[in-house]
């Protein structure tokens, strides 16, 4: 507790009288500090302190009250002080000792649930930026199958393929903002349907007031589930976890975004639906995204979906179509880089439809081992009991998934990303006769 002097105090005289100056000296100089004494009480006061004069103030209530503040007041102050000093000497203790290093830079956290917008070249003079990558890997296992059932990314056997090849331009003034991503590869072909297009994003935005950080974008965007995109240069591991294979990595329609200061951002979307490029349910679905910055260390984003969807393994008796109802989803993931050399992320996320529930959670860890090598480990589980987003035909199999991987990555530049990636998954229940897929992922992404 601050104590501030009333302007009765200030006023207050000071007359010379038996020692009580050894009690004012022992416990309110010491316990408080005199430079915070001198800075809080009267000149008065302090004056007679420096002299050695011993002070009395002529006033109705005892004196003892002002100097018992006093002690309190520094013992807490200086105890506050005590533990926030020992927990800041303990965590650089603990940096070193685990990381090996004398001394770390904190980097801000990049939200690796978006593309990445940072490469390029510009064009001419004008704010317009053109980028490219190339993405091709190859997965060894003992499966006969040529490809892993109900994945879209990366997920060819034992065969070359090109998992994204895709231009990426980009326009950004003041006000207005654009982006082109027409891409081809593997996970094109198993992610879109007949008809859509072959677009990673397409969209425009506005700005309408130039003093107030409000963005209006509207095409096909990002989705901001789970915290991963298709781009595996953009990743701490080659192959995309099963929390981004089982939600939309793209939403079709509005999104109005604000952002409130340096560590909150809200934004709200209006689309066609659950991962719709074309509107095929009819009804509109409504997105809402929170990114939170409690520091350069951490992000953490919140999400909400809602929308009449299509129940992937339920067939309506009525009409033999699948079955439709409201759909929710509450995702939530986090992103922590203690040091610019470590990063942690996790993803949760729970939703339910037509009485029927299913959930997941993973946690990845990334290492670099020096400049150009890194090393990272993932665990991760989805289940689906009713099929709601796995499908179950005939209402046969599992929707269960597990697994976990580790892999290297070669990073020698911003243009090359080379990895080697171990993963295995397993779908179903170990009592029910769970089914095993095991792979070797050598993958390489070239970017502009």
């Amino acid at each position: 507790m601050k104590i501030n002097p009333t302007p009765h105090d200030m006023n207050l005289k000071c007359t010379v009288i038996p020692p009580p100056r050894a009690y004012l000296n022992d416990i309110a100089i010491q316990s408080i500090g005199y430079h915070r004494l001198t800075q809080q009480f009267p000149a008065t006061l302090t004056r007679n302190i420096q002299t050695g004069q011993n002070v009395n103030y002529q006033q109705n209530k005892p004196n003892k009250m002002l100097i018992y503040l006093m002690f309190f007041h520094g013992w807490f102050h200086d105890c506050f002080h005590g533990v926030k000093t020992l927990i800041r000497t303990l965590g650089l203790i603990l940096s070193i000792g685990l990381l090996g290093c004398p001394l770390m830079l904190r980097a801000q956290v990049v939200n690796t649930g978006f593309a990445d917008s940072t490469g390029g070249i510009r064009l001419g003079s004008e704010p317009l930026v053109l980028g490219a990558q190339l993405d091709f890997y190859r997965n060894w296992g003992p499966s006969r199958s040529q490809e892993i059932p109900d994945l879209v990314s990366s997920s060819s056997l034992n065969q070359w393929a090109i998992n994204l090849a895709l231009l990426d331009l980009r326009y950004q003034s003041e006000q207005i903002r654009s982006r082109l991503m027409p891409a081809f590869g593997t996970y094109m072909e198993r992610n879109y349907l007949p008809g859509e297009p072959r677009l990673l994003e397409a969209s425009l935005g506005f700005k309408p007031w130039k003093k107030l950080d409000l963005w209006i974008d509207a095409g096909l965007l990002g989705s901001p589930f789970t915290n991963e995109n298709p781009l595996s240069k953009d990743q701490p591991t080659y192959t995309r976890s099963l929390s981004a294979e089982f939600v939309p990595y793209y939403l079709s329609g509005v999104r109005i975004g604000y952002t409130w200061g340096p560590r909150y951002s809200t934004y709200v979307y209006l689309v066609n639906g659950w991962q719709q490029a074309v509107d095929r349910v009819a009804g509109q679905g409504l997105v809402a995204q929170m990114e939170i910055r409690p520091s350069s260390q951490w992000l953490i984003n919140l999400n909400y979906y809602g929308g009449r969807e299509e129940h992937a393994s339920r067939m309506d008796p009525g009409n033999n179509r699948p079955m439709l109802g409201w759909r929710s989803l509450f995702d939530a993931y986090a992103l922590y880089r203690p040091t610019s050399k470590t990063l942690l992320t996790s993803s949760l996320y729970h939703g339910w439809q037509n009485g029927d529930t299913w959930a997941q959670g993973n946690i990845v860890a990334e290492h670099f081992l020096n400049p150009f090598w890194a090393c990272n480990l993932r665990a991760e589980l989805l289940d689906d009991p009713a099929g709601i987003v796995v499908p179950k035909p005939d209402n046969n199999g599992s929707s269960f998934w597990s697994g976990y991987s580790m892999g290297l990555k070669y990073r020698p530049n911003h243009h090359f990303v080379g990895r080697l990636e171990f993963r295995r998954l397993t779908k179903g229940r170990a009592s029910i006769g769970a089914e095993k897929w095991p792979y070797l992922t050598l993958g390489a992404t070239v970017a502009l």
